[in-house]
């Protein structure tokens, strides 16, 4: 099982602790009421979406390098976060 199916297993919390644990923080960016917040973990990229109003994590999902590049251009080094 890849390690992407194994994080789509998780709880939203269960999602949360391993992103803290073994997640590396990258960037941050606004999307209308949501913070959202960009991780890299054991190989693909995680975003989690914070409620503004209530300070909440609401959603955590997994972000393709396509997605990545779009929302976050300019900001981070693809290549370096992926370790290639």
């Amino acid at each position: 099982m890849s390690n992407e199916k194994k994080f789509r297993s998780l709880s939203l919390t269960g999602r949360f602790r391993h992103l803290k644990k073994e997640g590396k923080y990258l960037d941050s960016r606004f999307f209308g009421t949501y913070q959202v917040h960009l991780y890299e973990v054991e190989g693909f990229f995680a975003e989690v979406w914070v409620r503004l109003d209530f300070e909440e994590v609401v959603w955590i999902e997994i972000a393709s390098s396509e997605q990545v590049a779009e929302n976050y251009a300019g900001n981070i080094d693809l290549n370096d976060s992926l370790g290639l």
